[in-house]
């Protein structure tokens, strides 16, 4: 019912999702109302349809450039490069990747319109982005041993809370 308010189609499939039983005052993970989203153009199809597209293209674009590792210089070669001009190449390429990452999250900050989307947008995004932002508090020297920790964490604690009874 959420996801037919947000369409910008006229109200078409929140006419049929009324008509079959569905419950207007229906709240969502967030706390809103299917009229919340009627209300407010939160999701257009044709920005997320050109997203997808941008971000296949990007994708393609990525895959068809390939690896950008380069071979160390060997002592026996005599192209040992030196420890300075090794850490400068080693930045450009971090910087390059991290622009090219923060591009493409930036371009993908949409709602997720797949049903595994949906579902890990509902069931895994809320506790990963806790344990992320715990990584940027912390710093951590092993931040995916960090995650790993933080996870098993949250899940004793799931249990605990449900007297030991997951489902």
């Amino acid at each position: 019912m959420h996801y037919a308010a947000a369409a910008r189609d006229g109200g078409h499939y929140l006419k049929i999702l009324g008509k079959a039983g569905a419950d207007p005052m229906a709240v969502d993970n967030e706390g809103r109302t299917p009229d919340y989203y009627r209300r407010n153009a939160v999701i257009d199809l044709k920005m997320i349809k050109d997203r997808d597209e941008e971000y296949e293209g990007m994708s393609e674009e990525l895959l068809d450039e390939g690896p950008m590792l380069e071979s160390p210089g060997s002592v026996e070669s005599g192209s040992e490069g030196s420890p300075v001009d090794s850490a400068r190449i080693n930045d450009d390429d971090d910087d390059v990747e991290r622009n090219r990452f923060e591009r493409m999250v930036l371009g993908r900050t949409d709602m997720p319109t797949s049903e595994n989307g949906i579902y890990l947008a509902r069931t895994v995004a809320p506790v990963l982005t806790k344990a992320l932002a715990e990584v940027l508090l912390r710093r951590p020297a092993d931040p995916i041993g960090f995650i790993s920790d933080y996870l098993q964490k949250y899940h004793g604690e799931l249990a605990h809370r449900s007297n030991g009874k997951l489902k």
